[in-house]
C-alpha cells in the first residue's frame, strides 16, 4: 500500500470523527479549456483538484495533515492523461528555548499517453528542521532532509539522497520577511534491475537559496536558488537556477488577480551521463499563470486561468510544450 494512501486514511478518520470545522478545510476546483500545443494532437484539456488538510493544536505542539489529489486528460478521447497524488504531514513543536519541527512528503506521478508511453515514479521525503530565534528579528535554522525516488518504469532507477541546510531569517517588520539559505546534498542514483556491472551515479549539489514574502493589501513570494552540480562520472561541473514567483492582489473584496512563475534552468553541456542514471531534479515542470478569480457566493469561486507549462518527462528525451487557456471553479468550506 503506497504512503499516500495511509495519509489519506487519517485524513478521512479525522474527517469522520467530526472534529471542528475551523480545523478541517476542504477545497475541489475543476478547471477545462483550450490546449496549443504542437505535441500530438490534443486539443482539449479538463482538470480536477481535490485538496483536503486538517490542523490542530495540542498545548505546545502543531500538527497538520495535507493531501492533494489532481487528474488531467487531454482531448476528447481521454488517452492522454495525467494523476499527480501527493499527501504531506507536518509536526511543530515549542521547546524552551527553540522549536523543532519535523516533514513527511509523499508524492506519485502517473503518465498515459500512446505518444510517450507510460510514465510512473514515487517520491518520498522525511526532514527535521531546528529553529532558534536570536531576538525578535533574527532567527536561525539547522536542517536534515532524506529523500527517495523511484522511477517504476523505464529505466527503473532510484534516486537516493540527503540534503543537509543551513539559514537564517529576517522578519523586517509585520508584514515582510527574507530568508538565506545554504544547502548541501548528496545523491545517489542507480539502475534498480541492472547487471552488477552496471554504473552509479554519485555526486554532489550545492548552493544558496533566497526568499523575500509580504503579506498586506497584496502579498508576494519570490524564491530564487543558485546550484552547483558535480558528479563522479565527470570532472566537469554544472549550473542550476531555478526561480519561483507568486504575486497576488484581492481588490473589492469579491475580485482577485495572481501570478504564477517556475523556472529553471540547468546547463547539462558539461555534464553528460548515461541518461539511465543521470540526476533530474524532482520538479521539472517550467510554467506561468495569470488568474483572474470573482467570489460568486461566499464558497465559490469563478476564474480564468492563461499560461504557458514545459514539462521535461522524466528521462525521456521528450517534453510536453503548451500554451493554456482555462476557465475554472473553486469551492472550498
Amino acid at each position: 500500500m503506497h504512503l499516500n494512501i495511509f495519509i489519506i486514511l487519517i485524513t478521512v478518520f479525522i474527517w469522520v470523527e467530526s472534529l471542528p470545522a475551523n480545523q478541517l478545510n476542504l477545497q475541489l476546483a475543476t478547471e477545462s479549456g483550450r490546449n496549443y500545443s504542437e505535441f500530438g494532437q490534443r486539443k482539449f484539456v479538463s482538470r480536477l483538484i481535490g485538496r483536503a488538510q486538517y490542523q490542530h493544536n495540542f498545548d505546545k505542539t502543531f500538527v497538520r495533515f495535507k493531501t492533494r489529489f489532481a487528474p488531467e486528460f487531454f482531448d476528447y478521447d481521454f488517452q492522454t492523461n495525467t494523476l499527480k497524488f501527493s499527501g504531506n504531514v507536518f509536526v511543530s513543536r515549542n521547546l524552551k528555548n527553540f522549536t523543532w519541527q519535523s516533514r513527511f512528503f509523499s508524492k506519485n506521478y502517473y503518465y498515459r499517453s500512446p505518444a510517450y508511453n507510460n510514465i510512473s515514479f514515487h517520491i518520498f521525503s522525511l526532514g527535521s528542521t531546528v529553529r532558534y530565534p536570536v531576538n525578535q528579528f533574527v532567527e536561525v535554522n539547522w536542517g536534515l532532509d532524506l529523500h527517495l525516488r523511484d522511477t517504476s518504469t523505464d529505466p527503473h532507477n532510484r534516486l537516493n539522497s540527503i540534503v543537509g541546510e543551513i539559514g537564517t531569517l529576517l522578519n523586517i517588520n509585520q508584514e515582510s520577511n527574507a530568508q538565506l539559505d545554504l544547502s548541501v546534498e548528496r545523491f545517489h542514483i542507480e539502475e534498480r534491475f541492472a547487471p552488477t556491472f552496471s554504473p552509479l551515479n554519485s555526486g554532489w549539489r550545492y548552493g544558496p537559496t533566497i526568499r523575500l514574502h509580504h503579506k498586506s493589501d497584496y502579498l508576494y513570494t519570490l524564491q530564487y536558488q543558485y546550484i552547483i552540480h558535480s558528479t563522479e562520472l565527470s570532472s566537469e561541473f554544472s549550473d542550476e537556477h531555478n526561480f519561483q514567483m507568486v504575486w497576488g492582489l484581492i481588490f473589492n473584496k469579491k475580485w482577485s488577480f495572481f501570478l504564477y512563475l517556475n523556472y529553471q534552468f540547468r546547463d547539462e553541456t558539461k555534464n553528460e551521463v548515461p541518461l539511465n542514471i543521470a540526476y533530474s531534479p524532482i520538479n521539472n515542470e517550467n510554467w506561468y499563470y495569470l488568474q483572474l478569480g470573482y467570489d460568486i457566493l461566499k464558497h465559490l469561486e469563478i476564474y480564468i486561468k492563461a499560461g504557458y507549462m514545459k514539462d521535461d518527462l522524466l528521462y525521456r528525451e521528450l517534453a510536453i510544450e503548451e500554451s493554456q487557456f482555462l476557465l475554472g471553479f473553486n469551492i472550498s468550506n
